[in-house]
């Protein structure tokens, strides 16, 4: 009001809507996070195996980047011994909607079979998705100190007999 030398405004309480955008913004950062960071590679696919998204932490794991792997078909990467096999397991996933896929091999960029067990999950439906979800864990040292172990126990084993012969 010029005459009054007045100004009148309507104000709303906005403290809600900037929580609920705080949550959401903290949510997001704490989702991507884990994704990045994971020791896992954590991917999407289609049906046939091509890459759409790779987690970052693939370049920590097999040491390609995430650029590299996408529109590639992961099966490319998976050793010829094991192929079917995953293949099979993973072909699974268009009835269920979840599957384990049991030890394979996957090249790396130097060109190493590294060991891994994948976790896949059907989210073809699922609007932000659309894809299959491919957990993949690398249990390669796990399976080599298994069997460090095993040869050990043996030469253990064969060493004893001979003592008590």
């Amino acid at each position: 009001d010029e005459k009054d030398r007045v100004y009148y405004c309507i104000a709303r309480d906005n403290t809600e809507n900037k929580k609920a955008e705080l949550q959401l913004e903290n949510s997001e950062r704490r989702f991507k996070t884990l994704v990045q960071e994971s020791s896992d590679i954590i991917s999407i696919s289609d049906l046939e195996g091509n890459f759409k998204y790779v987690s970052p932490s693939s370049k920590n794991v097999i040491q390609i980047s995430s650029e590299e792997l996408i529109g590639k078909n992961a099966f490319d990467y998976v050793h010829p011994d094991d192929t079917e096999q995953v293949l099979k397991s993973f072909s699974l996933i268009s009835e269920q909607k979840s599957v384990q896929i049991a030890p394979f091999r996957f090249k790396n960029k130097l060109g190493e079979w590294r060991w891994f067990v994948a976790n896949v999950s059907n989210q073809l439906n699922a609007p932000t998705i659309e894809g299959v979800i491919v957990t993949a864990r690398d249990i390669h040292e796990t399976l080599q100190a298994k069997e460090q172990l095993i040869q050990s126990e043996r030469r253990f084993n064969t060493t004893s007999i001979y003592k008590t012969v």
